[in-house]
């Protein structure tokens, strides 16, 4: 079992030795500074799992501390140290996700030592869900053979890459190829809508056709599963937007589809995945393809439900306006599904 890495930043050697004493016996490897401007220096050198750090020091505050730990190693868990008169400025830092946690002076040793291994607790969480990921990807050979090939072919057309992937998806599940032909027909429906310039229009285009792309690297019994996924099996789903822009990655006319992609499961209230973006935050052609793709969804056979009807596919998206989906785009969709003579779209060559 390894010795988790902690970084104890605080200008009064009195408290840094009280947090020493209180963790003397457990398994940790500590590390600390009364200069907190060396912390930054720590930082830089080593990977810490948990950082705490006091609030109010000397040039440095302890949000800067940790926001700075947080850049440097995005799953390093951070604690503040704060006093009553700080609290304001703690939630509004727990809140923008610069901080994990926090701890009130004075403290009860044993709520110290609860607090710092539930703090542990949630960063082998966090590792295990990397590992995870680097796992899936690791373990599907077809897919990496995938990428190296399309890699050698990136000196030909734009078109033949295009086609290329499409070929591969269609290969893997003709409803996922389906899918993601209706999703960039939508998308490209909904940007005409709004008046969107060409280069948005074509961002939209590859980003619908290749939003589930990621897709080709689940297992078969969680892709195909008919049934409602497990919570683990939901968790691998998950993946696909980081696969997804992976994979797009690699592409030099696919650079700026690729954050298109990514956040396309992103939710206006931040409940969204991979990122738990929020707001503006999202990209305006991610909440475009969001709608595009849960309207395509909706109206189709999925291997778990049947089709739903365009009534109840129109009633869901209103609901989520604010929720899941922006209310302009949500609105000025079904204002134009409304007045379609001919329905749907993506079956009448609008691509």
């Amino acid at each position: 079992m390894r010795k988790y890495k902690i970084l104890l930043v605080d200008d009064e050697i009195s408290v840094i030795n009280s947090i020493k004493r209180v963790l003397d016996n457990l398994n940790y490897n500590i590390y600390s500074t009364t200069y907190p401007e060396q912390a930054y220096d720590l930082l830089d050198t080593h990977k810490f799992d948990l950082v705490i750090s006091d609030q109010r020091m000397p040039k440095v505050s302890g949000i800067d501390i940790l926001k700075y730990s947080k850049k440097v190693s995005h799953n390093t868990v951070t604690i503040l140290i704060t006093g009553y008169a700080d609290l304001d400025v703690v939630i509004s830092a727990i809140n923008e996700g610069s901080i994990y946690r926090y701890i009130s002076k004075p403290w009860q040793n044993d709520d110290l030592v609860k607090i710092i291994e539930e703090s542990i607790d949630y960063k082998q969480r966090m590792d295990q869900k990397d590992t995870a990921l680097n796992l899936l990807l690791s373990k599907n050979k077809e897919y990496e053979n995938i990428v190296h090939q399309l890699r050698n072919k990136l000196s030909k057309t734009n078109r033949q890459v295009k086609n290329t992937l499409l070929r591969i998806m269609q290969a893997r599940d003709m409803k996922l190829f389906t899918h993601s032909k209706n999703v960039a027909c939508y998308s490209l429906y909904i940007a005409d809508l709004l008046n969107l310039s060409n280069k948005q229009k074509l961002t939209l285009q590859y980003a619908g056709l290749f939003h589930d792309i990621g897709k080709i690297a689940i297992r078969d019994k969680i892709l195909f599963k008919p049934g409602k996924l497990s919570e683990e099996e939901y968790t691998e789903m998950k993946y696909h937007p980081l696969i997804s822009s992976y994979i797009l990655n690699e592409i030099d006319f696919m650079k700026e589809v690729v954050e298109v992609v990514l956040q396309h499961h992103e939710r206006i209230d931040g409940l969204g995945y991979p990122l738990g973006l929020t707001g503006d935050e999202i990209l305006f052609e991610s909440k475009i393809l969001s709608v595009a793709d849960a309207y395509d969804a909706m109206i189709s056979d999925r291997n778990y439900r049947k089709e739903m009807s365009q009534k109840k596919v129109l009633e869901i998206l209103q609901n989520g306006i604010g929720k899941q989906f922006d209310e302009n785009i949500v609105n000025t969709f079904i204002e134009g599904l409304l007045n379609e003579k001919k329905f749907p779209l993506c079956k009448i060559g609008y691509l």
